[in-house]
């Protein structure tokens, strides 16, 4: 049973294009290099919000312990 022929995807292929210094400038002059800096911004990006979500982790633990009124050295177990 195949769907009526108005309801089927076409999968269409193209030829990847080569980025000419034309499209280049008319885009801002950003080309390679600028998606190298992307790719190191986005690296940056990730490694400050694991930074964030740890510090978060451990005012949450912190929170955790002051709540049940243990000392910071009670929680660390020493």
């Amino acid at each position: 049973m195949s769907p009526p022929d108005d309801l089927r995807i076409e999968r269409v292929s193209r030829p990847l294009q080569e980025i000419s210094p034309a499209d280049e400038s008319r885009h801002g002059g950003e080309g390679l290099d600028s998606n190298a800096e992307n790719q190191r911004d986005i690296s940056k990006s990730r490694a400050e919000a694991r930074a964030f979500e740890h510090a978060l982790d451990d005012e949450k633990e912190r929170q955790e312990h002051a709540e049940r009124g243990e000392s910071e050295e009670e929680a660390d177990g020493v």
